[in-house]
């Protein structure tokens, strides 16, 4: 039992750091304004109109 604790940690050390070094590597080159533009219209603007609906309900 005692080396499944030890493998587990070890892993888990490595995962998310791994993870945001493979998403940076495939991530598109792309400016900053556009990325928080592209991101305000695709959560933002559905996010106000489900507020709105849900407060009309």
């Amino acid at each position: 039992m005692g080396g499944k604790k030890i493998f587990n940690r070890a892993i888990g050390v490595f995962d998310m750091p791994l993870f945001f070094v493979i998403a940076g590597y495939f991530i598109k080159g792309e400016k900053v304004e556009q990325y928080i533009r592209k991101s305000v219209n695709r959560l933002i603007i559905p996010y106000f109109f489900t507020a709105g609906v849900l407060i009309v309900l």
